[in-house]
């Protein structure tokens, strides 16, 4: 009886353990002789030990090397050539044939032996039998390919010659010529490289002789090469790696939520527009009705990635900044119950409020603060950085700020080209076609967060922001959000500094209390404390009392309280910055307050002033000293209610929250000259190096130069 074996022929190649055989003969039984093709050392092999190695998979029939590149080589095929139907069914012809000569099991390739393999496979009606010599052909394909199909697909596209007739040189010199005059940042077009690659070589062949000059390159020649290179490689050559990777980079998504107010996404955004054909498009506004003072606003916005619901925003005329984002997390924070009685147009009430557990923000420098991470530990909010210039980490609120531009912003009356007085310079200016006013826009906006986008269904849910909302609110609950104690303690600028007899000194303006001074002289009192400042009132600060771990609120001292009741600490470091500059001009005690008045009649001039800059600057002010006055009108809760901070960390502990030890600011070195005299009473012992307001920044910002004389604001 026969032993089993692998039906293989003498000198087909193997592959077994890694290692490339041949076939040399059957031994006894069932042994399988084979050769290494690289020591010629013989290798035995016997049918089960086949059998285990082809289970493994490290035994395979292997393909021979194919030749060297030349003119008639054949091209290895490929499945997808089985798409066409005629090539498809001369395969499965060519296949029959094989697996008849196959199952013969001789392997021979006489014409006695074809001849009744061709008669029997033939099909009625087949009009065109195979030759012996095609046959042949046939069989030496399917050896060398170790029996593989796909080497009886007919060649018949490959026919003709395949070798490149261009001189080898000439192709050099294209190549180098499209990476130095195609591959550039300015996006040059073939043609124009086309021109530049004829010009190089006409250069060189002028020190060439006649018999030995290169031939000019066709533009069908250059389009062909500029066919073959590959679109990274052309972004990236073009436009640096960053959009390269963004092109092809697979399309993902930020990691799943299960439940609203898990991960809120928060950014920035200039109120703006962009048309399809790239132009940008300024929304114009105006303060108030008069007109006057124009400029152009941020929004920031926090999004609930779950639901898609806005959580909250804040909208004017300040640059992004810590003050800013602790507004925003504010009122999206707390209920909106404002929203029918400051806005009786919209329709629907706007139920989204409460704590998230997480943020996702980018590395702005108000997001990487000290300050913004404490003020989000204190809130039990973990911070996510996005990577840097991968937006994507954050894409629902990048989509989200896309339809705000197309839906809003292109909308919105006073809305005009960012190139408005290059293409219409006999036009009339923007501030007399800015027809909204600040609080008309925000009226849009909440019109089209609230009535609009939170009531339409959405694509990516199936369901509308509100109705996902509501849904995963019944389905999980809703905590209630931190009281508006812990937000005035936690949504403020942290800072730490040394009690004297006259008080604490923030920023050159003076704090005192008899509770301060209780604190001050305390036995086993710390030498510093920790103090929270409102960067939108610094009429008061916070004091943490180490005792007790309870706030307490400390007034300004009546020296300053005119000044500093209501004044944003953006206001008070341009007077700073102001004074800094112009020490000979501001002298004394009351050189805070002739700086404010000075400055009001600087940007009371910038009113007329065609300059966008001066008109957002004078926005910007204008804007504050309303919000100070609205200030002075609400009533303010006390702080001496707050909660201790134990109770604090305990609900933070109990939300399952991290409570790392929140990091305190390192104070930069006091930016102020040494002639500065607005501060003149200040006792020796006073700290000098306290002050973290960058002077010289806000000077540049507001345009402040050094020297004043008497002709006023100069810029």
């Amino acid at each position: 009886m026969n032993a089993p074996r692998i039906l293989l022929r003498r000198g087909q190649r193997v592959e077994i353990d890694g290692r490339f055989l041949r076939f040399d003969r059957y031994g006894r039984g069932n042994e399988h002789i084979f050769e290494d093709e690289e020591s010629e050392v013989p290798g035995v092999f016997g049918f089960k030990d086949l059998v285990r190695r082809v289970e493994k998979g490290t035994f395979a029939l292997a393909l021979d090397p194919l030749p060297a590149a030349g003119n008639g080589v054949r091209k290895v095929r490929s499945v997808e050539d089985l798409d066409d139907e005629v090539l498809r069914t001369e395969t499965l012809r060519r296949l029959a044939y094989m697996l008849a000569w196959q199952a013969d099991g001789k392997f021979l390739t006489s014409r006695e032996a074809l001849q009744p393999i061709i008669a029997a496979t033939a099909v009625d009606g087949e009009k065109h039998k195979p030759g012996i010599s095609t046959l042949r052909r046939w069989i030496g394909l399917w050896r060398n390919s170790g029996g593989d199909p796909l080497s009886l697909i007919p060649g018949i596209r490959e026919r003709g010659n395949r070798r490149r007739q261009i001189s080898p040189l000439l192709l050099d010199l294209v190549r180098e010529g499209l990476d130095e005059h195609y591959l550039k940042p300015d996006a040059p077009s073939a043609t124009s490289a086309h021109q530049a690659i004829c010009k190089m070589i006409d250069e060189r062949n002028a020190s060439l002789p006649q018999d030995s000059r290169i031939a000019m390159p066709t533009l069908s020649l250059i389009y062909r090469e500029v066919g073959r290179i590959d679109r990274y490689t052309l972004i990236f050559e073009r436009y640096g790696k960053a959009a390269a990777d963004r092109a092809f980079r697979p399309v993902g998504d930020a990691p799943p939520t299960a439940r609203h107010n898990e991960v809120w996404e928060i950014d920035h955004t200039k109120v703006e527009g962009k048309k399809s054909d790239g132009d940008r498009l300024r929304v114009i506004l105006t303060l108030d009705r008069d007109g006057a003072v124009i400029g152009e606003a941020w929004l920031t916005l926090a999004l609930d990635r779950c639901t898609r619901m806005p959580m909250g925003w804040t909208v004017g005329f300040a640059p992004p900044s810590r003050a800013v984002a602790f507004s925003c997390l504010r009122h999206a924070i707390l209920p909106k119950g404002y929203v029918a009685d400051r806005y009786p147009e919209i329709r629907n009430e706007h139920p989204a409020f409460g704590a998230p557990g997480a943020i996702v923000v980018d590395n702005a420098a108000e997001f990487r603060s000290d300050s913004f991470v404490a003020a989000c530990a204190l809130l039990g909010i973990e911070v996510r950085y996005a990577p840097v210039a991968q937006p994507w980490h954050k894409g629902k609120i990048e989509r989200f700020f896309r339809s705000f531009t197309e839906e809003v912003c292109q909308r919105v009356p006073g809305t005009r080209f960012a190139a408005y007085f290059q293409k219409h310079g006999k036009e009339p200016p923007p501030d007399e076609v800015a027809t909204a006013t600040l609080e008309e826009f925000r009226l849009y906006l909440h019109q089209w967060l609230i009535d609009v986008y939170s009531a339409r269904k959405h694509r990516g849910l199936d369901m509308s922001p509100r109705d996902a909302w509501e849904q995963s609110v019944r389905t999980h609950g809703l905590l209630p959000p931190p009281g508006r104690n812990r937000l005035d303690t936690a949504l403020v600028l942290v800072e730490h500094r040394t009690p004297q007899r006259y008080g604490i000194d923030y920023e050159r303006l003076r704090y005192n209390s008899a509770e301060l001074a209780a604190i001050r002289i305390a036995p086993g009192a710390p030498r510093d404390v920790t103090i929270r400042v409102d960067p939108d009132d610094l009429g008061a600060i916070r004091v943490r009392d180490p005792e007790t771990n309870r706030d307490i609120r400390v007034s300004v001292i009546e020296k300053y309280r005119a000044y500093a009741e209501g004044l944003s600490l953006d206001e008070h470091a341009a007077h700073l910055a102001l004074i800094a500059n112009n020490a000979e001009r501001f002298i004394g005690d009351d050189a805070l307050l002739h700086a404010r008045d000075f400055l009001r009649k600087s940007v009371d001039s910038l009113r007329g002033q065609r300059r966008r800059a001066d008109r957002n600057r004078a926005a910007r002010f204008l804007e504050n000293e309303r919000k100070r006055e609205a200030r002075r009108q609400a009533d303010r809760t006390p702080v001496e209610d707050a909660r201790p901070i134990s109770d604090v960390l305990d609900d933070m502990l109990a939300g399952a929250v991290p409570s790392a030890p929140i990091p305190a600011e390192a104070p930069p070195p006091n930016p102020l000259p040494a002639s500065f005299n607005a501060a003149s009473d200040l006792p020796p012992t006073a700290v000098a190096d306290e002050d973290t307001v960058d002077l010289e920044a806000a000077r540049r910002r507001l345009g402040i130069d050094r020297n004043l004389d008497d002709g006023g604001y100069e810029r």
